[in-house]
């Protein structure tokens, strides 16, 4: 006799299998950003591979790592808040403040997103 095949279970195992894939797919793409958004062997606002030493600190503010002449622009940005302008350098005008602002900001959501509840959830769901 033939064996009966449930149309309805068949069904769902590939509707499951599916969703298995697509979150499998989503995971892969968060996995890549954590990894890449904390990596502290290239700098977080130019990309450029670091040389990281015990010794160097970072900015309280800003705890990511930064190449010399990011560093150094950055102090200026700092300097600027501060009231203390390089009127020698021309780039320096309020559009730059605005980027530097804008990006030290985006570095604290970043920082407060990888620290939420969900991502800790996630993240110890996927080291089972």
């Amino acid at each position: 006799m033939r064996k009966v095949i449930n149309i309805e279970e068949h069904m769902e195992v590939g509707r499951q299998k599916k969703q298995d894939a697509e979150r499998r797919r989503l995971v892969e793409g968060f996995r890549q950003f954590l990894q890449c958004s904390s990596c502290r062997m290239k700098c977080f606002r130019c990309g450029s591979h670091l040389e990281v030493s015990m010794e160097s600190s970072y900015p309280l503010d800003i705890p990511v790592s930064l190449c010399k002449n990011c560093r150094e622009e950055y102090e200026e940005y700092q300097k600027s808040v501060e009231g203390v302008e390089n009127k020698d350098i021309l780039w320096h005008n309020q559009e730059w403040k605005a980027m530097w602002k804008l990006w030290i900001e985006y570095q604290k959501a970043s920082r407060q997103f990888m620290n939420s509840k969900e991502v800790e959830d996630l993240l110890e769901y996927l080291t089972k």
